[in-house]
């Protein structure tokens, strides 16, 4: 779709929704006024002004004692609207409150602004959240084009899992509640509440992947010293941990501070816990577009027209032999190659990669290349890279010697499973055009592996999340100060 077209449909759909905002507004409003007990056939309605509200519908609302008002404004101006008992001729006062019509013909009471139809507003936003769904979906097949393995597509996908969380959730709310006004800001709290399931759900994930956190930079201070990245790790799995923890329990911390005499404390309560439970969603979402990206990219096959494929190493055992993980990686790239010469006939050479370790008897790519020999592999097509120590130096130092042979080789590359995403991003960066494929391991070592994985990609994309959770805390700080200066809460 082109930029000009979606453009226009952006403005379009603003259009529609400002324009049927107004008339909804402008046209119905409900209102709760909160009565006690009363009789229905002895409600008596008044006002100070005539002609500035009509009243299209009395109802009742018996379990929570109070009287619903469908109002309409019908020109512009302020009255006061008393809702009062009439029993036998004495006449008490229920309720009363001070209304405005203003621009439109839209009315506000006592001055808050936001009261309308919530429902109506969740609508709105289903529609806007479903487009915003669509709009990242032609976004990801953008990026996809441009590489499969590019970190954007991981925000993306974590992206439509936050709004189908609030589609979802939004949805069965408007199916099981009946029609009712609120003040503008529920919508917060209804999200802030669907944010609360959605982090439930995962949050044995979360606590996992904080525990994993903690004792890994902990051995990492230990055997490297204490370093500003290992610290950050600590807190920042600290920091998980105590929100998945204790944020279900905010509201018990603050609620006996929670009174007419410390709204304060009301406001500061409820910013903590919207920004605990967004930021948990945003998070979790985040894991869950990385899962599905590491997913895809492990189940890819390349196309079977490759000059080179890279076996990236890992650590080898002490008498030189591939521990099973690396044996994988091999047999992968082993496979390929059979399998493209029995499509296309086509024979490809092989780049073992990785350098010689501290523990290590021989370099990973000299253990690689003495396997591949026993497979029946010809030596003059298995090319040793012994320098690397990184997933970042096996591709460029691969990439350096493919190029000493050929120029655009057609390149491949073979890893474990869940390090296939994150190789080839960094392969991407370094503008190597090179498609992976992944091997299979052990199910209980691919989870601890995958957070590891999560956790990298987190950090090579740090500045843009970073730069999110401030936006998302900004934006919350400014709703809830909003609330507090309105008094709507």
């Amino acid at each position: 779709m082109k930029r000009s077209v979606r453009f226009f449909l952006t403005i379009l759909f603003i259009i529609i929704v400002v324009i049927g905002n107004i008339l909804i507004m402008r046209t119905s409003h409900r209102w709760f006024f909160k009565s006690g007990t009363y009789e229905k056939n002895g409600i008596d309605i008044s006002m100070d002004k005539e002609g500035i509200i009509e009243v299209e519908e009395i109802s009742f609302d018996e379990k929570h004692e109070r009287i619903c008002l469908t109002l309409k404004g019908i020109q512009k101006g302020s009255t006061k609207i008393t809702v009062s008992s009439n029993e036998n001729g004495n006449i008490k006062e229920l309720s009363s409150q001070q209304f405005n019509v203003g621009l439109f013909d839209i009315i506000t009471c006592e001055g808050k602004p936001g009261l309308l139809d919530v429902h109506v507003l969740k609508l709105e936003l289903i529609l806007l959240y479903v487009y915003m769904v669509f709009r990242l979906w032609l976004a990801i097949k953008k990026e996809a084009q441009k590489s499969m393995y590019s970190y954007t597509l991981v925000t993306y996908i974590g992206s439509i899992f936050l709004l189908s969380a609030n589609i979802l959730g939004w949805t069965l709310d408007l199916i099981e509640d009946g029609v009712h006004n609120i003040y503008l800001y529920c919508v917060l709290y209804d999200t802030i509440d669907i944010f609360m399931r959605f982090s439930m759900i995962l949050s044995p994930l979360v606590f996992m992947l904080a525990l994993f956190l903690i004792l890994d930079n902990a051995v990492l201070i230990k055997k490297e010293g204490k370093s500003l990245n290992n610290i950050l790790g600590v807190l920042l799995g600290l920091f998980l941990a105590g929100m998945t923890v204790f944020g279900a329990h905010i509201y018990n911390i603050f609620g006996p501070l929670m009174s007419n005499d410390h709204r304060v404390w009301l406001y500061l309560s409820t910013f903590v816990e919207s920004v605990i439970y967004t930021l948990l969603a945003y998070f979790e979402c985040m894991m869950l577009g990385n899962v599905f990206c590491t997913l895809h990219a492990q189940k890819h096959v390349p196309s079977f027209d490759k000059d080179f494929v890279i076996i990236l190493g890992c650590s080898i055992r002490k008498d030189g032999t591939l521990t099973p993980l690396l044996k994988g990686r091999a047999d992968k790239a082993l496979w390929f190659a059979k399998k493209q010469h029995s499509e296309t006939g086509k024979e490809l050479c092989f780049v073992a990669s990785g350098g010689q370790g501290s523990d290590e008897v021989i370099s990973e790519a000299e253990a690689i290349g003495s396997y591949l020999t026993q497979q029946g592999i010809p030596g003059e097509r298995i090319i040793i890279e012994n320098r690397s120590t990184s997933t970042s130096e096996n591709m460029r130092f691969s990439n350096e010697l493919i190029k000493e042979r050929m120029d655009d080789a057609r390149i491949a590359f073979s890893t474990t499973g869940y390090h296939v995403f994150r190789s080839g991003n960094i392969a991407h960066n370094l503008g190597i055009n090179a498609s992976g494929m992944g091997s299979r391991t052990k199910w209980y070592f691919y989870i601890n592996a995958m957070i590891r994985e999560f956790m990298a990609n987190m950090n090579i994309e740090r500045k843009k999340h970073i730069t999110s959770v401030l936006i998302i805390v900004t934006i919350l700080a400014i709703i809830i100060q909003t609330g507090y200066v309105f008094d709507i809460i």
